[in-house]
């Protein structure tokens, strides 16, 4: 149902966006990648899909890329490294964004990174296992996920219904091959380059050794898996790279805080009720389900 907003509410509702992201960047302890990926989502294939396009001059092997999912699950990793254990089977962890090239039967696994600070190699080496290394059904891993996902359930249903159109075409996919992508709010990697870490494992059978490539704008992964030694590698995309904005958030903020004043003006109260009924979620099933296994 369309809102009556008051005149001028756009621009004050923007201003106010606007402040209230600047001053979450400067918040110790506040993850901005949660505002900065509700505005993104939109945008995420597009940008995903001209960067690598950029890179490729054969028209016929440019890729397509759609939106499937956000926060789609897969297998957890246990530990704090350096040698993780595979999680169990009813446990889960996210990658941001699941994008597909349905043409070309490839996934991609994208992960928004905005801080330095959010970047590890647990979370990049779940990623790659789950990628490359595990010889479980990326979909069907999905499928017993929400299968056992308890009272949140109702929300799986709701947001399969919302994309029908993806989900249908991502469970007929058959062994898709899987890319993996770090999404980045500037350049994360500076003080990374050429540097090797310590050796990573999962279950002392699989080690990876890690590498930031940061001349092509990758990732550089060794995985040995018994005498099998293999290299896989994890795309950068920079998404401001090509706005000259700053990429550091408290150089930014400071900067903005000597140049003006905080922004004051921000919409009434009455427009934001309107606004928060207008984006309100979908209520749940009370009574919720009782399979066992939430997440």
């Amino acid at each position: 149902m369309a809102k009556e907003f008051s005149e001028g509410f756009y621009k004050s509702f923007y201003e106010y966006v606007t402040k209230c992201l600047k001053m979450d960047y400067l918040t110790p302890g506040f993850k901005a990648e949660v505002p900065t990926d509700t505005l993104l989502t939109e945008y995420v294939a597009e940008i995903v899909q001209n960067a690598i396009n950029n890179e490729i001059e054969k028209e016929e092997e440019k890729v397509v890329l759609e939106l499937v999912s956000k926060e789609f699950p897969i297998r957890t990793l246990i530990g704090d490294g350096p040698d993780f254990k595979v999680g169990e089977s009813n446990k889960s962890a996210r990658v941001d964004y699941l994008l597909a090239d349905w043409d070309k039967n490839t996934l991609y696994f994208v992960e928004l990174k905005t801080a330095k600070e959010s970047i590890g190699s647990k979370q990049l080496i779940r990623m790659i296992y789950s990628a490359y290394c595990s010889n479980e059904d990326i979909i069907q891993f999905y499928k017993d996920v929400k299968k056992n996902s308890g009272d949140s359930k109702p929300k799986y249903d709701a947001y399969e219904a919302s994309r029908n159109t993806q989900f249908t075409k991502l469970k007929q996919m058959e062994k898709p091959s899987v890319e993996c992508v770090y999404l980045t709010m500037g350049d994360l990697f500076s003080k990374r380059s050429n540097r090797s870490v310590k050796k990573r494992s999962i279950d002392k059978k699989i080690y990876f050794t890690i590498k930031v490539d940061k001349e092509n704008n990758k990732i550089l992964l060794t995985v040995e898996e018994g005498e099998i030694k293999r290299s896989v590698s994890v795309r950068i995309i920079d998404f401001l790279a090509d706005l000259q904005h700053a990429t550091n958030a408290n150089e930014q903020g400071k900067a903005d805080a000597k140049k003006d004043k905080a922004i004051e003006s921000k919409p009434s109260w009455d427009d934001m009720k309107k606004f928060f009924e207008t984006v309100k979620p979908i209520e749940e099933d009370e009574s919720g389900g009782d399979d066992a296994g939430k997440h």
